[in-house]
């Protein structure tokens, strides 16, 4: 059997996907909570749009890392 190690970037990668699973499932219901409340409304329309790069950052740097591995 062979062990796989992963750097930094990898464990970066894969904790800022679950990072942005979990702000874009908040915002969702911040949103659908307080719709009629603008600020709250913006502000996590906001977060959710940058909860968006955080994700294609995390794949990139993740799945990069795992193919090479592989």
């Amino acid at each position: 059997m062979f062990k796989l190690s992963f750097s930094w970037k990898f464990y970066v990668g894969a904790s800022l996907v679950v990072l942005s699973f979990i702000i874009g499932a908040i915002t969702h219901l911040t949103i659908i909570i307080y719709f009629n409340q603008p600020t709250l409304r913006w502000i996590s329309i906001v977060a959710y749009i940058i909860s968006w790069p955080m994700l294609i950052i995390g794949a990139w740097w993740a799945g990069k890392e795992y193919v090479e591995s592989i």
